[in-house]
Formats: structure tokens, sequence, C-alpha cells
């Protein structure tokens, strides 16, 4: 089902509605926090909705858990 999701949010990306992809993003981190790609794929989604504070915070958020990810 995850997958799914991820897929329904990079094809929304992809067709240019951001809004719709940050909620299936969304769904992803709350399904599986642990995994760094739905958390970055949430901060893309805020990039592109102009959501620069919640970015910031999602960015800060993701290196806090997996300092690694970079």
């Amino acid at each position: 089902m995850i997958v799914y999701v991820t897929i329904q949010g990079n094809d929304e990306m992809r067709s240019g509605d951001a809004k719709l992809a940050f909620t299936y993003y969304r769904a992803c981190t709350l399904k599986s926090a642990h995994e760094p790609v739905y958390w970055l794929n949430l901060a893309a989604a805020c990039l592109k909705l102009n959501m620069l504070g919640l970015d910031a915070f999602i960015a800060s958020a993701l290196l806090t858990l997996n300092p690694n990810v970079i």
C-alpha cells in the first residue's frame, strides 16, 4: 500500500499538483516515519507549495532522525 501511495504522490508532483502530492507524501510519513525518502518527498512538495517554514522544519527533523541521510 505504501508503495502505491508514494507512486501516486510522485505522479501528482510530475503533473504539477504539489498540493495533492503533499497529501500523499504526508500519509507516507505517518505510515513509515523511519524512511527518509518519504520526508524528502514531503519537503520537496513543501518547496513547490512555497511552504518554506514547514520545509525547513521537515529538513531539520529528518536530519535529527537520520543524520546520515545527506
